[in-house]
């Protein structure tokens, strides 16, 4: 594999899925059905190129998307230059700027695994939400049992599917691997420090996007006690008030 840019944290920057893909509806779907959407603005945060933004601005009356990446706000306002009730801002996902207490829902899809610093970056979400508002976020499981993201091995960067189930090997995941993997437990210590509370979590089990026959297969064992092993943790939490 080519060099990738990696963060302070020796983590790749994530990338953004495609636009109205099965991924995005999927991930967004599964949130809804732990907590339905509110009303009100929304803060996309590491919203990269705008794939979620633009299903959720069917849900809000106002989003703020915040990417560190210039390069992937560029290609988000231009998605969204027909939108007028949607502004960018380029910042770490640990100190925003924004003003406190701002927004009625707050989304991470996918952002905790590339973050230098997970517990500031769950206390600016906690920030920016209005009391009683609720955060939306998915991340990698470590329970599923094939790792998503390229390796890193010395100077070199490699497949993941060279390496079945190093999710589980953690030890060896921590020095490898570009991206993390949380369990419920992990997810609910963040939320607990942060100050959230009534944590709720389901699973995901892989969209296949690109395997349109192996779509029905997933859908199935997502029914059974399998599900547990889905490819990503998809949590919602709210902030007291």
């Amino acid at each position: 594999m080519e060099n990738l840019e990696l963060t302070e944290s020796a983590l790749i920057f994530g990338g953004s899925s495609a636009a109205g893909g099965r991924n995005v509806k999927l991930r967004l779907s599964t949130l809804e059905c732990v907590a339905p959407f509110p009303s009100g603005s929304f803060v996309d945060i590491g919203g990269g190129e705008g794939s979620y933004a633009i299903e959720l601005l069917a849900h809000c009356q106002h989003l703020t998307l915040v990417d560190v990446h210039a390069d992937a706000i560029t290609v988000a306002k231009r998605r969204l230059e027909h939108s007028s009730n949607v502004e960018f801002l380029i910042a770490p996902a640990e100190q925003t700027g924004m003003p406190a207490e701002a927004f009625e829902a707050a989304f991470m899809i996918e952002v905790l695994d590339h973050v230098n610093d997970t517990q500031a970056t769950m206390k600016e979400a906690y920030r920016l939400l209005k009391p009683g508002g609720r955060l939306y976020l998915t991340a990698p499981n470590k329970l599923f049992p094939m790792e998503t993201h390229p390796l890193h091995i010395g100077s070199k960067f490699y497949g993941p599917r060279w390496a079945p189930f190093l999710p589980w090997m953690g030890w060896l995941h921590k020095r490898i691997a570009t991206a993390r993997v949380f369990t419920v437990g992990d997810l609910s210590r963040l939320a607990e420090g942060a100050g959230f509370v009534n944590m709720q979590v389901d699973y995901l089990m892989p969209p296949f996007e690109n395997y349109p026959r192996l779509q029905a297969l997933a859908e199935w064992v997502g029914k059974t006690p399998l599900r547990r092993f889905g490819v990503s943790l998809c949590a919602t939490m709210r902030k007291p008030g």
